[in-house]
């Protein structure tokens, strides 16, 4: 059995990563580093509360076989500061990491966004894409990088303008094809299952997959 390192626990893809990462008979131990406690309680789950700002004093407990990353906000959500919202798409998910990497973890899995790429003029494309860049200078073996575009499922906070674009995606889906497939809306709880098959069956390589990938993964 592997254990796993989840990060982003509390988020849309996150939740329903952890869920589903509890329910697989090849995890052993799932470790969750989250600023606040989480309201799951299971036998194969230990949560530990962190400082992301100071993560090196937790590096001791930052261990596994696999690292899954599911950290994503808005720069809405992050009071239009652009320092704050960097901070949260890539300086704690490599930091946190580079100490997974040290203490001999080999298979890094992150959500990205389609459309990523470091010298983006948008600020969140192009912070995605540096995550990406510096992501692969840590040296794992493996690197699977998602790369959804909008997605679905229940929220815990959901915003107005969020709610009101899913249904109006949910009519527009035939517009999505060709080279556009890759900007097909995907459910949260699809992405996780599709991370989570990855995470059992590692390939040595770097990986980018997006909605086309995430429909094969799942054999669709």
């Amino acid at each position: 059995m592997k254990s796993v390192l989840l990060i982003g626990a509390t988020g849309l893809v996150g939740r329903n990563c952890l869920q589903q990462l509890l329910s697989e008979k090849w995890v052993g131990m799932v470790t969750v580093l989250s600023r606040r406690p989480i309201d799951i309680k299971h036998k194969k789950l230990v949560c530990e509360i962190v400082d992301f700002d100071q993560i090196e004093k937790y590096k001791r407990r930052i261990k596994a076989d696999v690292m899954i990353s599911a950290f994503g906000t808005t720069i809405k959500q992050a009071g239009h500061d652009r320092e704050l919202f960097y901070k949260w798409e890539v300086d704690y998910p490599l930091d946190t990491a580079r100490i997974a990497f040290a203490n001999g973890c080999r298979h890094f899995i992150f959500v990205s966004a389609v459309g990523t790429s470091d010298t983006s003029p948008v600020f969140y494309l192009k912070s995605k894409g540096q995550m990406e860049t510096l992501a692969l200078k840590i040296g794992f073996d493996t690197v699977d990088i998602f790369q959804p575009s909008f997605l679905q499922g229940r929220r815990e906070n959901p915003r107005p303008g969020e709610v009101f674009f899913e249904k109006i995606l949910g009519k527009l889906k035939f517009l999505f094809a060709g080279p556009f497939k890759k900007y097909t809306p995907v459910e949260a709880s699809e992405l996780a299952e599709a991370i989570v098959k990855k995470a059992a069956n590692p390939r040595q390589g770097v990986y980018r997959y997006t909605w086309s990938d995430f429909q094969k993964i799942l054999g669709r």
